[in-house]
Order: structure tokens, then C-alpha cells, then sequence
């Protein structure tokens, strides 16, 4: 009833406004003793509190930056981890600046024994995450890359930092990040060595990089010469088979129709191994022809799994739905 209601509703504010009136009493008694005066800090006491707070830290960012300089200008080592936490995840462009220089000035082959390719993957993340990017630093990326007397995971981080950056677009605009022509084209020409090296992981990483940049700048990129790159990694001997993966995903992006033939003998040739021909069942949906469906579905995948199967029905679907739209049905 309307009474027995409003009767409960006031009962429950009243208990409701002890509570407050309980904890309120309680966080007096924290804060105060008997006889004493209240402890707890005033606005200005706690404005003074953070500022002192924000003088340690700034000292602490201070004293990180000149440990970085006289590494760089007296050739000592460096902790460059222990750098990298002490100025956080927020640099301003002149600790940017620092940071780079102090690294670019530290890692050669003289000094690189204090150096580790771990050291310089985050150096490398905390720059890109402020968006530095600075022509100096990308011509140092090539130098490190092409400096044979580094190391190989040295050169493959170079590779995958030339290619995040151009990657990278602008959070305002949504352009590339990095809008300087000479820049790219001097990245771009890194990247078409880097695809060279078919033996190494990267060099997938590079095709990926330069597909993308064609994608945003066609007039940069020499698009014969790059699905040329393409299919070399897709058929040549001694290719990272990370990279092998890498340019058979690709050839079914830019529909690479020479890349068919061997895309179907990898669908069916049971020595190679499970992820490339999963890989391979893919881009043949992407590239094959009415034909292929029959193919595909003879294919046999390793015993006890079921992806090959259902990578199959989704490249048969796409295959059928492509032919059926054109009005085909071989």
C-alpha cells in the first residue's frame, strides 16, 4: 500500500543518513586525536606535496639524461633498460632527441659489447612511441642494417623499425606519419635490399612493408619489381619460412596470378609443414579458379585436426561465391 510504502522509504533514508553520520565519525578519529588538532594536510600543504613529488622526478629524468650524455661523449656503458624505465612512457621531444642521439652515438661495432639487441628494440619502441622520427635516426637504421659486422637480430630490429614507422599513421590526419618523400624512398630502398636476404626473417618483413607503402604512395614503389621480390620469396630456395608465409600472403593481397602454380603444389604436398600449407589454402581461395575447388577438397590435412577442414570449406566458398558473382561455374 501507498502508506506501508513511503512509510519503508523513509526508514531506509534514515538509516542510510547513520550510516554516513558513522563514517564520518570514523574518519575523524583516524585523522584526529584527543586534545589534538586535525592532521589532515590542507589544498596548499597537498599542492606542495606534488610539486616537491614533480621536482624529484624531474631530477630523477635529469640525472638519467646526463648519464645518457656522458655515455655518448665519453664512450662508457650505459644501462640503457634501467634509462629507458626512469623516463617513463611520456618523453618530451628534446629527452627524444637525447635519447636517440646517446644511442645512435653508443652502438657501433666498438661499443655494441655493452649494447644488446634487447636494449635497442626498446630504445627503438619508446622513440616510435612518441613519435620521434627524425631523418638522422632513419639513416641510422640503415647504417645498422647494412653494417654486416652487427648482428643479425640487430639488422632484423632495424628492418622491423624502418618498416612499424612507415607504417605508422598520423592519429589527426590519418595520413603516414612520416610525409618527407626523400625520407620514404631512402626507407624504401633499405627495405628492397632487406627483401634480398631471403635466408632471413626480415626479409618478409620488408616485402610486407614496401606492399603497404605502395598502397599509400603507388608512385613510390615499383610495383613489377616488388611482386618480382614477391614471388621470389615464394619460390626460391633457402627462404625463411617465415618469409615464405609472408609472400604467399601477399601474392593472394596484390592477386599475384603467377604465384598460382606454386601456391597449388603447396596446398597438396604433405612434407611441408602445417601453418604454410594453412597458409596456402588461403590464397588459393584468393586466387584460384573454379577448378580448384575439387582440388581443394581432396586436399588432406595432418590426422586429429579439423583447420584444414575448415580452411577449405572458406576458400571452396570463396572460390564458388567469385564464380557464381561472375557467372561462372568451371
Amino acid at each position: 500500500m501507498p502508506t506501508t510504502s513511503h512509510h519503508s522509504a523513509s526508514k531506509r533514508i534514515v538509516i542510510f543518513i547513520a550510516g554516513l553520520v558513522c563514517i564520518a565519525v570514523v574518519l575523524v578519529v583516524q585523522f584526529t586525536g584527543p586534545g589534538s588538532e586535525e592532521v589532515v594536510p590542507s589544498q596548499p600543504e597537498l599542492v606542495k606535496r606534488v610539486e616537491i613529488i614533480d621536482e624529484q622526478m624531474q631530477a630523477s629524468r635529469a640525472s638519467v639524461r646526463k648519464v645518457m650524455k656522458a655515455a655518448s661523449t665519453e664512450g662508457k656503458e650505459w644501462d640503457v633498460i634501467g634509462a629507458v624505465n626512469s623516463l617513463g612512457s611520456s618523453l618530451s621531444e628534446e629527452e627524444c632527441r637525447e635519447l636517440a642521439q646517446s644511442l645512435m652515438e653508443n652502438l657501433n661495432e666498438e661499443l655494441f659489447i655493452g649494447i644488446s639487441a634487447v636494449d635497442f628494440n626498446s630504445v627503438l619502441n619508446l622513440l616510435r612511441a612518441n613519435g620521434y622520427a627524425e631523418p638522422a635516426l632513419f639513416e641510422y637504421l640503415a647504417q645498422t642494417f647494412r653494417n654486416d659486422g652487427l648482428s643479425i637480430e640487430l639488422r632484423d630490429y632495424a628492418v622491423q623499425h624502418t618498416e612499424a614507422w612507415l607504417r605508422e599513421l598520423d592519429r589527426t590526419t590519418g595520413r603516414l606519419l612520416i610525409e618527407d618523400i626523400d625520407l620514404r624512398r631512402a626507407a624504401a630502398s633499405m627495405l628492397l635490399e632487406a627483401v634480398g636476404y631471403a635466408e632471413e626473417s626480415f626479409s618478409g618483413t620488408a616485402a610486407s612493408a614496401l606492399s603497404d607503402l605502395s598502397f599509400f604512395h603507388p608512385d613510390e614503389i615499383d610495383p613489377v619489381g616488388l611482386d618480382a621480390s614477391i614471388l621470389h620469396l615464394l619460390e626460391g630456395e633457402g627462404v625463411h619460412s617465415h618469409s615464405r608465409i609472408t609472400a604467399i600472403q601477399l601474392a593472394a593481397e596484390r592477386r599475384l596470378e603467377g604465384a598460382i602454380p606454386f601456391v597449388r603444389g603447396v596446398v597438396h604436398d604433405e612434407a611441408i609443414d602445417p601453418s604454410t600449407r594453412l597458409v596456402a589454402i588461403g590464397a588459393l581461395g584468393a586466387l584460384g579458379d573454379g577448378a580448384d575447388i575439387k582440388s581443394l577438397q581432396s586436399a588432406r590435412g595432418p590426422n586429429g585436426t579439423g583447420r584444414f577442414d575448415r580452411a577449405i570449406a572458406v576458400a571452396v566458398s570463396r572460390i564458388a561465391a567469385r564464380y557464381e558473382a561472375g557467372g561462372r561455374t568451371n
